[in-house]
């Protein structure tokens, strides 16, 4: 890469940065509204499916998809997105106090030492919201939709008379 300025690289690094953010928390913001949508076409779909047995166990199942990426959404999704306006204010911060050129005076020292606290304070807050965000993505509970009885071997007798119980003499 000889000839190419290393300001240029760093500036094309920045956009791009500043770029994928913004775009990542516009589809973020964009997802409540593509849930709502599927949640009245899913209330339409079981109008439609009427006593139809096969239809209505369809609906169920995209009824499920839904209320598990609301979960999603509702709980790490906000955390994630905290992280990246975090992460951009830390970038930001610190390109500005890189790119501030010394100067004597009280006003450079002034900013100075708040683009020092922003890109502190931003950093450390992309690591606590990036921490909270796995957190939420590894432990919360999780809401299942299956049947709990499936595996149950006490349901699927295939004796009438059988009380279920694995006792005997």
């Amino acid at each position: 890469m000889a000839g190419v300025n290393s300001s240029v690289v760093v500036a094309v690094g920045i956009v791009a940065t500043v770029v994928a953010i913004v775009g990542y928390v516009g589809y973020r913001r964009q997802e409540g509204s593509r849930l709502d949508r599927e949640a009245a076409l899913a209330s339409r779909l079981r109008d439609l499916a009427g006593g139809d047995p096969v239809r209505l166990a369809a609906v169920d199942e995209f009824e499920t998809r839904i209320y598990q990426r609301l979960f999603g959404v509702s709980t790490v999704s906000p955390r994630v997105t905290a992280a990246a306006w975090a992460f951009l204010g830390a970038v930001l911060s610190t390109v500005g106090l890189l790119a501030a050129e010394p100067v004597d005076g009280a006003l450079y020292d002034v900013v100075f030492y708040l683009l020092v606290a922003f890109a502190v304070i931003f950093a450390i807050a992309f690591l606590v919201l990036l921490v909270l965000a796995v957190y939420a993505a590894t432990s919360l509970p999780r809401i299942s939709f299956e049947d709990p009885y499936a595996d149950d071997p006490q349901s699927t007798s295939s004796d009438p008379a059988s009380t279920g119980s694995a006792e005997t003499d």
